[in-house]
């Protein structure tokens, strides 16, 4: 099965917003690193 970019893309952000994760390891760390800083800051 093939998928237009937008397609792509649109899978993607449905899947990160459903498993509260991040395909991107760097954006999956930069993530991680801010919940934490809230969590401190609380």
């Amino acid at each position: 099965m093939k998928f237009s970019i937008s397609e792509e893309d649109e899978l993607i952000r449905n899947f990160e917003l459903e498993n509260d994760t991040y395909i991107d390891p760097i954006k999956q760390i930069e993530n991680e690193k801010y919940e934490k800083d809230l969590d401190f800051k609380l």
